[in-house]
């Protein structure tokens, strides 16, 4: 499996004249890869183009940001991404924060409105669904021929909703807007009319009434104005290929699994040492002989 892997990020390199950074996992995007995603960077050094193969259902758009802010110091030419399948809400955060996205068939990224869990009932939901709430109660009441009655009957639905709740969710679509506006100003929309930028963010985070919404390549191009790779078919098969090792370990273990790693650091787990280095050595060695 691993020599596997490590022949098909070969063949994607070779075509894409770049170095692959893997990062899959089917837990959720958090700070704690953020190290291990560092150190994965450290190793390679400073790369001239690094494509980020990702699969990931989103998670903490701190830790986006912040991965994504890495990996471009350690490119010193084309920053991209690589979504076989799946790169939801955070992860289409560090996607947009790329230079280019590569995409295929099956590929999605997807809207970027924050998650927040209600302690109460200890479940996930859009913060935009507290504004929906308001609007819906603001509208019943102006449209109400008995304003005395409406209000007797929605105070106490208001009297449910927490101001430091409200509050605190209100400044997750306003990080999450922020961090889209940064990202792609200094990434794919750099140098484009800030009414383009605004319109783009304002889809991406309030567009959308499915957190789970599909964005297809085209969509991305099309709509998002989006700077999106439609790969070829040789290059896809190795994409593809790549990705189902390690969907199917996902599928088949018991636990959530995360990979973040590089093709020479499967080669060392495979041999005890970077095939890279050896061949340097071999050189070294003729040179000398």
């Amino acid at each position: 499996m691993l020599e596997h892997r490590s022949k098909l990020i070969n063949e994607i390199e070779k075509r894409r004249d770049s170095t692959v950074l893997i990062y899959v996992h089917d837990t959720s995007l958090k700070y704690a890869h953020v190290p291990m995603i560092y150190n994965a960077l450290r190793k390679k050094g400073v790369v001239k183009n690094l494509d980020i193969f990702l699969s990931s259902g989103g998670g903490d758009p701190d830790a986006a940001y912040k991965i994504v802010r890495m990996c471009r110091e350690h490119c010193s030419g084309k920053l991209s991404v690589i979504v076989p399948f799946m790169a939801k809400s955070a992860a289409t955060l560090l996607a947009i924060g790329t230079d280019e996205v590569v995409m295929g068939p099956p590929s999605e990224l997807g809207p970027i409105d924050p998650q927040i869990k209600d302690k109460a009932s200890e479940t996930f939901g859009a913060t935009q669904s507290i504004r929906d709430c308001i609007d819906f109660l603001e509208k019943r009441f102006s449209d109400s021929k008995m304003p005395n009655r409406t209000s007797y009957v929605l105070m106490p639905i208001l009297d449910k909703l927490n101001p430091f709740m409200i509050g605190k969710y209100e400044r997750a679509v306003k990080m999450s807007k922020q961090y889209a506006e940064i990202l792609l100003k200094n990434g794919m929309l750099q140098g484009r009319d800030k009414s383009i930028i605004d319109s783009v963010v304002g889809k991406l985070s309030e567009s959308y009434y499915s957190h789970g919404y599909a964005i297809d390549s085209r969509e991305a191009k099309d709509d998002l104005h989006l700077n999106v790779v439609n790969a070829d078919e040789e290059l896809w098969e190795y994409i593809w290929n790549l990705f189902l090792t390690y969907h199917y370990e996902m599928e088949q273990s018991d636990e959530y699994l995360s990979f973040i790693e590089t093709k020479d650091t499967i080669e060392e787990s495979l041999y005890g040492f970077d095939e890279d280095d050896v061949d340097e050595q071999a050189d070294e060695t003729e040179e000398t002989a």
